[in-house]
């Protein structure tokens, strides 16, 4: 029978996988203190904060200061959980599928920020929006360099969903793409996205009174904001706004997204916030079109108070909103500043 090893750190994961009841777990928690238990003695400690990191059980032990790992500081900068993956012997390029060996490295070496943006920067400079997922992005890439796929993605265009028109060229209805959408065809791949999403819209329907999430803990109603989380109100606002926001709804019943509509000066907009950071994940007018200036400075006044609100900053003084003469006797933004 193989003793238990003696560092204090390997004992806990040791010890911690004696009470874990699936197997697959207890395995890999004794996996996990091999390497440990084989680590100089020095970093036994980071590699436990690691551990920590990459499994939730264990997220109370520790965090993780990457540039202290031997071996990886050619990446200071990293977050905690890829530093784990490293660690325990994950490949840069298998972090990020679809890029090269090279790309990969460079991508750890300036931060592991976004990847999707990141790979656009760098292999599509030109092309005029920026989308998160990796896989989206290196799509987009490819059919850019075709001059005949660049023209459909830029040609504008009308297409019926969820009951209403959508206008607007595929290029501005990136968002709208899933992985699962993927095409080698421009058009294929956006029939593909049409056809999940009306799926989507019509289960959405049969349930369009429920709240899809808990309301967040830092909203507070306004007179110039409201909070969209029911189907129901997604579907009222993709309407009036004829854009395809009514997809969103799963985004925001797994608590990612926050959908809030702006009315101000008889100007209106949606914004996706990311529900955790508070994060403008987009923010835009009617039919994908820019969104106008009177919003923009409505959701600049609310976005530090609900940041305040949430935990994320310091409370200070809100510059805009405290200008009186922003302001008219009855509450509204004067228009003649725009």
């Amino acid at each position: 029978m193989r003793a238990w090893p003696r560092s204090r750190e390997a004992d806990m994961l040791m010890h911690v996988a004696s009470l874990v009841q699936d197997e697959k777990a207890k395995a890999t928690l004794r996996a996990y203190a091999d390497v440990i238990e084989r680590a100089p003695e020095r970093i036994q400690p980071v590699l436990l904060s690691a551990v920590a990191v990459a499994e939730p059980a264990l997220a109370h032990l520790a965090t993780i200061d990457p540039g202290k790992i031997p071996g990886y500081t050619s990446y200071p900068n990293i977050p905690p959980e890829i530093a784990a993956h490293l660690i325990l012997g994950t490949k840069p390029v298998d972090l990020v599928p679809g890029m090269t060996k090279r790309e990969a490295h460079e991508w750890l070496a300036s931060g592991a920020p976004s990847p999707g943006p990141w790979i656009l920067d760098r292999r599509c400079p030109t092309c005029p929006i920026r989308v998160p997922d990796l896989r989206v992005a290196l799509w987009l890439a490819d059919r850019w360099r075709s001059p005949k796929q660049r023209a459909a993605m830029l040609r504008p265009r009308t297409q019926r969903l969820f009951g209403h028109e959508i206008e607007g060229s595929y290029i501005d209805r990136m968002d709208e793409i899933r992985p699962s959408d993927l095409r080698t065809s421009v058009d294929a791949t956006f029939q593909q996205a049409r056809k999940r999403m009306q799926r989507n819209y019509e289960r959405l329907l049969k349930k369009k009174g429920e709240p899809l999430a808990p309301e967040p803990e830092w909203w507070e109603p306004s007179p110039y904001v409201r909070l969209l989380d029911t189907g129901a109100e997604l579907i009222r606002e993709g309407r009036a706004m004829r854009h395809c926001v009514a997809d969103y709804a799963d985004k925001i019943r797994r608590g990612r997204s926050v959908i809030l509509s702006i009315h101000v000066e008889g100007q209106r907009s949606t914004v996706e916030l990311d529900r955790e950071t508070l994060q403008v994940l987009q923010h835009k007018g009617v039919a994908n079109s820019p969104p106008p200036p009177a919003t923009w400075l409505v959701l600049e006044h609310y976005l530090p108070l609900w940041r305040e609100a949430a935990g994320l900053v310091e409370p200070k003084e809100n510059p805009v909103w405290a200008n009186p003469w922003l302001w008219n006797p009855h509450g509204s933004l004067r228009s003649a500043m725009f």
